[in-house]
């Protein structure tokens, strides 16, 4: 299979990080689009424009190319989802260009959450 016939989910990529002091994830962008989940806390998230709070075990749209940073004075879990840009919310992408808290059902939470 070469790389134009690969599907957004088998490009998926998930990743799982603690945070037991809480503490701050440095500025950064990623290449790709991110779905992230926060366990144990919330956390503030800081772009260039705006501040958005992610609550605990709530959805987090993070578009590729976006620079924000992280921060919980609590102990958490970030647990996150990667996907080729544009790939998932594709004709959303104009309307919502930084990140946006989303809901999901308890099964979509879990899953990402396992991950």
């Amino acid at each position: 299979m070469n790389a134009s016939e690969v599907t957004p989910i088998q490009a998926l990529r998930a990743f799982v990080e603690g945070y037991p002091e809480g503490g701050r994830v440095d500025r950064h962008a990623h290449d790709l689009d991110q779905l992230a989940v926060i366990s144990r806390s919330a956390a503030i998230i800081e772009t260039d424009e705006v501040y958005v709070v992610h609550p605990c075990m709530q959805a987090l749209w993070l578009p590729a190319g976006v620079y924000h940073s992280v921060f919980s004075p609590k102990p958490f879990y970030l647990h996150s989802l990667y996907f080729p840009p544009g790939t998932i919310r594709a004709g959303d992408a104009a309307a919502h260009p930084g990140p946006q808290v989303l809901g999901l059902s308890s099964l979509a939470r879990e899953l990402v959450c396992s991950s």
